[in-house]
């Protein structure tokens, strides 16, 4: 760790005023991630604890289906980002109001809908029958499910404030409204641990409530402190808008499709195929690795907003530097996940205890999906900020196409292993293309496909 940061102090960082900006949210997410990863840590043995290893692994189920809807958006608040950094990088204060704005309504518009009809299907839906689990949880789970559903809403009209200070190249402020709402969750459970018997609607209620409540209070203060100039108002609401955010938000909103048919189905297909407890063990190996990559895009994030602001004043001297920078950095990542690897027995141990049991190979095949991961969320961090972003939808649907059926066939033979290993197709893909229509636009010679 000490190399990376030694690393990006004398190599990453500069002068230029974009570059100090970058600086100055690295650092700070750097504080704030850390703490981030280690209450995700704290919370799965917590949350095991407070329910059971059969209850969290439904719950996990449970917040996959729900994620499924995050599609809904319909790729609106990427597009927003992109289109919010755009209007603010030509100094069009009127304009960012309006995107705002409108992005708010359409997005509240969207989800009223989405979720009165959810609330409706839920009241006919047998979920124990759908997740494989045990008739006792007949009765408990539709309320569950009304909870998840509520406040999944708001919370995805309510992200539209990260989405804002993401776009004005802010990332860890929105990282610390993310932070706040895990510290919310984490004291809550502990208290409930220790005067109430867990269950799932008790959990469904923290987990989904608490981040809600913080959104609300940080979006009211930003709204009437820092960003009062871009407060949301019906005056600026202009459904026109919707085209130009769409334009490039429907092409996310594609890929979000994807993504969430191929890596959100991987809980459904474990649970059916070998049962609830291979999918808290999936998740518990995935949480621990994944822990890399949220620290690797700590340094990766700042960069998708200064890419859009540096291409529309096509400062290409400054983006090509930066893409040299960061692919160094990711070498640098990739041998820490090896060390993870290495170390991963000794931390389960001593994360898990008795609780669960982590075969080696689970290690082994994460350690292996996060490398070629973090190769390709460099390219596609970098790429989506210039909103060239055709190849990787034309990618990501193809493979949405046909992962399902071989993550089902190669669970039933190699289980988690096997998922993992489907799961590395399409990033393998994506930073093969990536690096070339990265190099492409740089280089200022990207014409066709390459450059849309």
């Amino acid at each position: 760790m000490k190399s990376i940061v030694w690393y990006i102090k004398f190599h990453i960082l500069s002068s230029n005023s974009r570059t100090l900006n970058i600086q100055k949210n690295i650092v700070a997410s750097l504080f704030i991630k850390t703490i981030s990863i280690i209450i995700s840590l704290l919370l799965v043995p917590i949350t095991i604890g407070f329910v059971n290893t059969v209850q969290y692994g439904v719950w996990l189920t449970l917040s996959s289906v729900i994620g499924w809807f995050t599609f809904f958006d319909l790729g609106l608040t990427h597009g927003f980002r992109n289109k919010f950094a755009e209007a603010k990088a030509n100094n069009n204060d009127d304009l960012a109001r309006t995107y705002v704005s409108t992005t708010y309504f359409t997005l509240i518009l969207i989800f009223v809908i989405v979720g009165t009809i959810l609330l409706l299907v839920n009241s006919f839906v047998n979920w124990a029958l759908i997740l494989n689990i045990s008739d006792s949880y007949a009765k408990e789970l539709p309320s569950v499910f009304v909870v998840i559903i509520i406040f999944f809403c708001m919370q995805m009209v309510l992200k539209t404030m990260n989405a804002l200070l993401n776009a004005d190249q802010k990332p860890a402020l929105a990282s610390f409204i993310d932070m706040v709402g895990q510290i919310g969750v984490l004291l809550i459970i502990i208290v409930l641990v220790n005067v109430t018997v867990g269950t799932l609607l008790w959990l469904a209620y923290v987990i989904s409530a608490i981040p809600v409540i913080v959104l609300i209070f940080f979006s009211i203060y930003f709204y009437n402190n820092r960003y009062k100039k871009y407060a949301p108002s019906f005056k600026y609401i202009k459904l026109t808008k919707c085209k130009d955010i769409m334009c490039i938000g429907g092409k996310f909103f594609i890929i979000q499709i994807s993504w969430l048919l191929i890596f959100q189905s991987v809980n459904i297909i474990l649970l059916h195929i070998q049962g609830p407890e291979s999918v808290s063990i999936y998740n518990v190996v995935y949480k621990y690795f994944n822990s890399i990559i949220m620290v690797f895009s700590i340094f990766t994030t700042p960069f998708w907003s200064a890419f859009t602001e540096a291409y529309v004043k096509k400062e290409y001297e400054w983006m090509r530097n930066s893409y040299q920078k960061l692919n160094y950095l990711s070498l640098l990542f990739s041998l820490l996940v090896i060390v993870a690897t290495l170390v991963s027995p000794i931390i389960f141990d001593l994360w898990l205890g008795e609780k669960m049991k982590i075969p080696y190979v689970y290690s082994v095949a994460m350690g292996v999906y996060v490398i070629i991961m973090i190769r390709s969320n460099l390219y596609i961090t970098l790429i989506a900020g210039m909103g060239k972003v055709l190849i990787q939808t034309i990618v990501d649907v193809f493979f949405a196409l046909f992962s399902i059926p071989l993550l089902i066939f190669s669970c039933k033979i190699y289980g988690i292993v096997g998922v993992v290993f489907v799961s590395c197709f399409m990033p393998v893909v994506q930073s093969a293309l990536g690096r070339i229509q990265l190099n492409k636009i740089l280089q200022r010679n990207a014409f066709g496909i390459w450059n849309k």
